[in-house]
């Protein structure tokens, strides 16, 4: 008999859900029923970025199996299918698994784990197509809506029937299955989709390194912004609202932290300096733990999320959070630790931090809060919580 279980991943960055792979597969790696597979040339790029970032994560990438399929160069949607079809027969082939466990939520490659006749589980980290659904559901154009409050942009006609046609083909291939989610907020999307599995969400479904500098550092900044510095996730938001409180209190001290995506940058930078923000973008991952730590409170205005790191690690950090009470935020995390005004109410984001910022007692409560609530969520329980529930799987529970 082969291997019992067959992670199979398709890391070859470090995204958060790319990460958390690396970080179960650290726990779980020396267990004698799992083994960690990826495409063996995505396992040479990951090898890369980790060591420029991560390298005390490099000996855990020495255990993960190298599938002989390549993954680049695909070429339209057959091809894509061709590569899940050689994905999915190779990782049988190679580790005869009872099951296959695929981390990431790829409809290519879960329509051919649903087509291979093997048993399969898989780990939904978003839902394909929609982003967050912050809309009642009606088909394409209730699609087109939901894009728009998220990107500040329009989907066309054609992209809203194509992600149609994913929302079809995702109930088709998670009809009666038994999956995992990294967030009650998925299952609440995927009932709205008309999706009808067995969603189970682990605890703790998601964890953050601690951070060293935590009560070491001075909060000498007032206001922070620290997360990827895009749209979705709400930097332009965060400087909206960096002008409503420049106008209030000019005193007040704020910094905006996060990778940008290529081209972008410059622009970030202006509007920052035009909104009195101080920019730190694209900094090493040190430096911007280093600015949560001296940050009186986060202000994270994202639109889009299913758990978010970012805040997590904020929180280990001592650093209170305000948010958008979108559902990821709500479902994660308590009130007490992070505050919540309404979805893209700018005003309400001015005045609660000024409110905030303008009461310590009620910062400390919040800080201590969050140091509490995070101290569970580490590495080791979340792939022991995980580990459990692929085992009840596997055995039909």
């Amino acid at each position: 008999m082969g291997t019992t279980i067959a992670y199979l991943t398709l890391a070859d960055n470090l995204s958060g859900g790319n990460l958390r792979a690396l970080q179960i597969a650290k726990w779980l790696r020396n267990k004698d029923d799992i083994v960690f597979a990826i495409p063996a040339d995505k396992l040479k790029v990951l090898r890369g970025a980790v060591e420029v970032n991560f390298p005390e994560l490099l000996p855990v990438l020495d255990s993960f199996y190298p599938l002989p399929v390549s993954s680049y160069a695909l070429s339209g949607a057959l091809g894509h299918y061709r590569f899940a079809s050689k994905l999915v027969e190779s990782a049988g082939q190679a580790l005869k698994p009872e099951m296959l466990y695929f981390a990431h939520e790829n409809l290519f490659v879960l329509s051919a784990l649903r087509l291979s006749g093997v048993k399969w589980t898989a780990l939904l980290q978003q839902v394909p197509a929609i982003y967050n659904l912050l809309t009642d559901y009606s088909g394409p154009s209730s699609l087109r809506e939901n894009y728009r409050l998220i990107m500040d942009a329009d989907l066309s006609t054609i992209g809203a029937w194509k992600a149609y046609a994913k929302i079809q083909l995702l109930r088709w291939v998670l009809k009666g299955r038994k999956i995992l989610g990294i967030s009650r907020s998925i299952v609440e999307d995927l009932g709205k989709l008309g999706v009808k599995a067995d969603v189970r969400v682990p605890y703790p479904q998601n964890a953050a390194e601690d951070c060293r500098f935590v009560g070491r550092r001075e909060r000498d900044l007032d206001l922070l912004y620290s997360t990827r510095a895009v749209t979705e996730k709400g930097i332009f938001d965060f400087l909206k609202m960096a002008q409503a409180v420049r106008i209030k209190a000019p005193e007040v001290r704020m910094a905006a932290s996060g990778a940008t995506r290529p081209g972008e940058k410059s622009i970030i930078e202006r509007l920052s300096k035009e909104a009195g923000v101080e920019a730190h973008f694209d900094v090493p991952r040190e430096e911007l733990m280093e600015l949560r730590s001296r940050a009186r409170l986060m202000v994270y205005p994202s639109r889009f999320d299913m758990f978010s790191l970012a805040v997590m690690e904020t929180l280990k950090c001592g650093t209170p959070v305000l948010a958008y009470n979108i559902p990821a935020i709500k479902y994660n995390y308590p009130e007490e630790a992070v505050h919540m005004v309404p979805f893209r109410d700018i005003a309400s984001l001015a005045n609660e931090s000024l409110r905030l910022l303008d009461s310590d007692d009620e910062l400390q409560r919040m800080s201590q809060a969050g140091l509490r609530y995070s101290e569970g969520f580490t590495w080791e329980a979340v792939a022991g919580a995980e580990y459990k529930q692929l085992k009840c799987i596997l055995e039909g529970d």
